[in-house]
């Protein structure tokens, strides 16, 4: 390998995403707060201090905690480990659901679903299955559309939007302007978003 040459290691590593996750779903940055050891995050969490202990360290060699007299912190970019936790935390839906890709040779090879192989059961079967699941994707999903809304009414300028929810149950909201939606509290949370239907088709082209 060349000197200044990316290593493919850097890109196969499967510890940094691990330990992110592993972070967001035990909530280490609001537990940590201004600074926390790792023996009280320890007994917070129900975890084994010495391994998190490790687990910390780590995060601090890729820059998302500090430590300083053995008290751990969260960086700026560390901070964004509770922001994303929604789709970090592998308790919930989404996370639960990127485990299976480290089942991807079976679907390669088989062609059959890397979820259904590690679970027992496809993706939605087994959101029925386990309704803390269900809840978790629909509140996935209301966090995605309220961090997302603005860059859909940005790009796609309607008068109003039909939203379609992941239960049968449907409304719909109205946006005052593209760049400033209004989304009542009752619309959330929504799995689907789906543009209203166009105008029919003139029966015959308008008079000249």
């Amino acid at each position: 390998m060349a000197m200044g040459q990316p290593s493919i290691m850097s890109l196969a590593d499967l510890a940094t995403p691990m330990a992110i996750r592993v972070a967001a779903t035990l909530n280490l940055v609001d537990r940590a707060g201004d600074g926390a050891t790792a023996e009280r995050l320890a007994a917070d969490t129900g975890t084994s201090a010495p391994i998190l202990r490790r687990l910390l360290d780590h995060l601090v060699t890729v820059g998302l905690f500090t430590c300083e007299s053995d008290r751990y912190r969260p960086t700026d970019l560390g901070a964004q480990l509770a922001e994303f936790k929604p789709l970090l935390d592998i308790n919930r839906a989404g996370g639960r659901a990127d485990l299976a890709f480290v089942d991807l040779l079976h679907t390669i090879t088989t062609g059959a679903s890397a979820y259904t192989h590690r679970y027992g059961r496809e993706f939605w079967a087994d959101l029925d299955a386990h309704p803390p699941l269900r809840r978790s994707f629909d509140a996935q999903m209301a966090w995605r559309f309220e961090n997302h809304v603005s860059l859909i009414a940005a790009n796609f300028p309607l008068g109003a939007v039909t939203l379609k929810k992941s239960t049968p149950a449907v409304a719909t909201a109205t946006c005052c302007a593209p760049s400033s939606p209004r989304i009542p509290a009752s619309a959330a949370p929504w799995s689907t978003l789906l543009p209203p239907p166009p105008p029919p088709w003139p029966a015959s082209p308008p008079p000249a």
